[in-house]
């Protein structure tokens, strides 16, 4: 199998040769249409043009034809052994294999990137690359510099983390075994406007402070535990500190991180060990130039200024630091800046971490209470992302990364990887390109470094620049009618004399002179742009650019623009001047007098520059400088960009990092880069990274993961603790959601409490996506037992009630309709022979009008059956039961009359 190396080797190998088979198949050969009267010139020209060093090469032809393809050059009878075709390449000098564990006895051997040492030799134009890779290797030590606001709004505070150091030691004793704690303490400057000054305030600058009346005096920085393993020592340390207080709002804090960065051997910084800064306050600090003020006009030093006491020595002295150089020092020691803020501040200071590599910004609590877990989480997230810096990069050199993070897949533009777990391993190619030669003997060297890591690799520059045949140059050589050097095939005649052999003097003309000085037949002399002399063509001078090449047919400002800028770059001599002002720039105030000069100047670019007043703080100066670097330059009328853009006019930039979204997906997964720029393709999706999206179908899932870890510290991002970097929208809660708002989107989604979540999203005219949810999720409430008992109870009962009226209705109507069918069959059927007789039995009433009487007499009556007898005393005799239907005796009427 063929390794990265060989991969790359050939794919470079190949692109050359394309570009060569490409450029030739359209008719346009560079190499000869350029100007080059010399070995050096040819090989400035482009990558693949070759010189042709053979003495009896191209009679008869050109100067320029010894400069070509090298095939071309072959085919026109040049040997290979003079030919002069440098290529670009890459040398491994150190490579130590990665290790898995930081800690043990090899822990002062730790290699976390590979390679450590390579050269590089480069043609200019000519790209090449070369792989690095990246491990965060597990149970690396820690150094972790607590310093701490002891301002008087800090008192909480300082009550709550006296027992720190045991707590702090014992989480991160889960994350590495070799740990160490340190402290520090800062209040401002004491002196006026920042502090009290007044003498009755110098020794207690609390007095006459009802709330609290006894403080310690004001002081900008004090160093009071070195780093140590003994976490007892921390907490007696803490416990002996009492709050001070100053007179303005924003604290000296930027004085005490750079003093804590500078200060090594104070501090006791461990070389081979993960270096932690937090950084805990609950205001806003003071920047570079707010020392004018007090009368301090002299900018930081950047130095170490701690006296026997260990107290911030020209705090008085010196200006507060700038962020620029706040950034440089804490990288120089490879220092990770965590800044532990309140929640009103965070804005603030994120925009700080936007301008200084390796930090992180946390939200602490108003007493410190989640000090502890918020350093897990802050270390957690350092150790999750590798992200690589340059230092000492050549003005000439274009680089350009491309990342190969955990899912194997390359992204080209970016030099950073998210996400990762303690023990991965990461890797990034990087293009190297040089754009022109330095003075001759000025090799140079910069350094690929991850940002907070010891681990660096050391990169050294060779210039292919010179060809090997100058070695032997001839001064006044006969070849050059002796008065002229014979250098790789070619004279150069002292002034005054001209031809391929010196052989003509400037001024002497003739028709045959004339007509090798026509690019073809009926063409101008020069191309109209310069005169023939000793058959070579003269380029007049221009104030636009160089005119050149054999026929004065080429120049340099004849190529495509954009935006009136040609090739969208600069000139060379506009960019030396640039850097020879910018690079002597030590403070903010130097760049703000130049800013006017800067702004005309960088609006002739296609760039933007931001000026912002404090808190916000100026870019850069290395930051400015690299925007306006050129994107390409013009050659013979085409654009011949540098590494990173393309285009006929080189305005399109390859960088691709200005596309990722928060969330690492290419313009949010709703569009494509182009020119490092998104283009958004889903419909309603807008914003510097599509991330804006109301009327999207993912809209209100993306936006509700923001909603449970910003209101309820749930859901996916709360467990990936990416809450506070992805989720950066406002948010509102109210107690009633009102959907009126035509341009706000209502989202719905069910808790894990099968509650009813209710929240709004749109977009604000200022640009900023907000989100308006309600405080709380609306719950139906639960049935009430007691409740539920007594309604069936009472639905029974009802029932019940209702069976027995209605059964007691149909009785009623039942009776009243029997004793209305009793009284018509009376009166239809009357009987006047015989009384009726009315029969009660045991159950029932009968009324019988037979002529016998089926009725049982009374046993009194002696059981008499005279017909006379009747309806007086008759007797009265039983009836047969089964006559009767079983009903038992009857009783004659008049009997129950008696």
């Amino acid at each position: 199998m063929w390794s990265p190396g060989t991969w790359m080797w050939r794919a470079a190998l190949c692109c050359a040769l394309l570009e060569t088979l490409l450029l030739s198949a359209r008719g346009l050969n560079i190499c000869t249409g350029g100007s080059a009267t010399s070995c050096e010139e040819c090989l400035l020209i482009h990558p693949s043009c070759a010189w042709c060093a053979q003495e009896d090469f191209g009679r008869g032809r050109t100067l320029t034809s010894r400069c070509d393809f090298s095939p071309n050059l072959q085919k026109r009878g040049c040997n290979v052994r003079f030919i002069e075709y440098p290529r670009s390449s890459i040398s491994v000098l150190q490579s130590m294999p990665l290790s898995s564990k930081g800690s043990g006895p090899t822990q002062y051997d730790v290699v976390q990137i590979m390679p450590q040492k390579i050269s590089v030799s480069l043609r200019p134009g000519d790209q090449t690359w070369f792989g690095l890779q990246v491990r965060q290797v597990e149970d690396y030590p820690v150094d972790l510099y607590y310093l701490m606001d002891l301002s008087l709004s800090m008192k909480d505070d300082l009550d709550t983390i006296r027992n720190l150091g045991t707590k702090l030691a014992l989480e991160m004793g889960k994350l590495t075994s070799n740990f160490r704690l340190g402290f520090g303490s800062f209040v401002d400057k004491n002196m006026s406007p920042f502090s009290y000054t007044a003498p009755k305030y110098q020794e207690n600058p609390c007095n006459g402070y009802k709330l609290f009346p006894n403080c310690v005096p004001t002081f900008g920085f004090r160093h009071i535990l070195s780093l140590t393993d003994k976490v007892d020592r921390f907490n007696e340390e803490v416990q002996k500190q009492l709050v001070s207080r100053n007179r303005d709002a924003p604290e000296g804090g930027f004085d005490a991180i750079l003093q804590a960065a500078v200060c090594k051997e104070k501090i006791g910084w461990r070389k081979e060990a993960y270096h932690l800064l937090v950084f805990a306050t609950d205001d806003v600090p003071h920047l570079a130039l707010d020392g004018r003020l007090g009368g301090l006009v002299q900018p930081h030093d950047g130095m170490c200024h701690l006296n026997e006491n260990n107290e911030y020595s020209a705090s008085t002295k010196m200006d507060y630091p700038s962020l620029a150089l706040l950034g440089e020092k804490l990288a120089e020691n490879n220092i990770f800046l965590i800044f532990a803020v309140t929640k009103r501040l965070y804005v603030i200071y994120k925009n700080f971490t936007a301008l200084i590599p390796g930090t992180t910004v946390e939200i602490l609590d108003q007493d410190s209470r989640n000090v502890i877990q918020l350093i897990i989480t802050a270390y957690n997230n350092i150790r999750s992302k590798v992200e690589l810096s340059v230092w000492d990069h050549p003005e000439d050199i274009s680089l350009s990364f491309t990342a190969t993070c955990q899912d194997g897949r390359p992204l080209p533009g970016l030099r950073k990887c998210a996400d990762l777990k303690i023990g991965d391993t990461v890797s990034f190619n990087v293009s190297v390109e040089a754009r022109s030669c330095p003075p001759r003997g000025a090799d140079q060297s910069f350094t690929i470094k991850p940002v907070g890591f010891k681990d660096r690799l050391e990169v050294a520059v060779d210039y292919q620049c010179d060809c090997g045949c100058s070695r032997t140059a001839q001064p006044n050589s006969s070849i050059c009618s002796s008065i002229g050097t014979y250098n790789c095939g070619t004279c150069h005649c002292e002034p005054g004399y001209l031809g391929a052999r010196c052989e003509c003097q400037e001024g002497e003309t003739s028709n045959m002179y004339l007509n090798a000085c026509r690019e073809a037949e009926g063409k101008q002399i020069c191309s109209g742009r310069g005169e023939c002399s000793c058959n070579q063509c003269l380029c007049f001078e221009s104030e636009f650019g160089k005119i050149y090449g054999s026929f004065c047919e080429c120049d340099d400002f004849s190529c495509a623009r954009h935006k009136g800028i040609l090739c969208s770059g600069r000139s060379a001599a506009a960019r030396q001047r640039f850097e020879l002002q910018l690079l002597s720039d030590r403070t903010p105030l130097d760049f703000m007098r130049k800013q006017a000069h800067i702004k005309r100047a960088a609006s002739s670019s296609d760039l933007l520059l931001v000026v912002v007043a404090p808190p916000i703080v100026i870019l850069s100066s290395f930051q400015l400088l690299r925007k306006i670097k050129s994107h390409g330059e013009c050659h013979c009328g085409e654009c011949k960009c540098h590494a990173g853009y393309v285009g006929d006019n080189c305005n399109c930039s390859t960088d691709t990092s200005s596309c990722i979204s928060d969330d690492g997906q290419m313009c949010s997964g709703r569009g494509n880069c182009v020119c490092g720029r998104c283009q958004c393709t889903e419909p309603g999706a807008f914003g510097d990274t599509c991330e804006k999206c109301p009327t999207c179908p993912d809209a209100c899932g993306t936006k509700r993961e923001c909603i449970e870890c910003r209101l309820f510290n749930s859901g996916r991002l709360a467990d990936n603790q990416t809450c506070q970097r992805l989720c950066k929208d406002e948010i509102i809660t109210v107690e009633t959601l009102k959907t009126e708002d035509p341009g706000a989107v209502l989202c719905l989604y069910k808790t894990d409490d099968d509650c009813v979540m209710k929240f709004t999203y749109s977009e604000h005219a200022s640009g900023r996506s907000i989100l308006t949810a309600l405080k709380e999720p609306e719950c139906a409430s639960g049935p009430d037992a007691m409740m539920v008992l007594l309604a069936v109870v009472g639905s029974i009962l009802l029932v019940g009630v209702v069976l027995l009226a209605a059964w007691k209705l149909v009785i009623t109507i039942h009776d009243r309709l029997g004793v209305r069918s009793a009284s018509r069959t009376l009166a239809h059927e009357p009987d006047t022979r015989w009384p009726p007789t009315l029969c009660i039995s045991s159950l029932s009433l009968h009324i019988s009008w037979k002529q016998t009487s089926t009725c049982m007499g009374s046993p009194t009556t002696g059981g008499s059956t005279d017909p006379s007898a009747r309806g007086t005393a008759g007797p009265v005799r039983r009836t047969d039961p089964r006559r009767t239907g079983g009903r038992g005796g009857l009783i004659p009427l008049h009997k129950v009359h008696n």
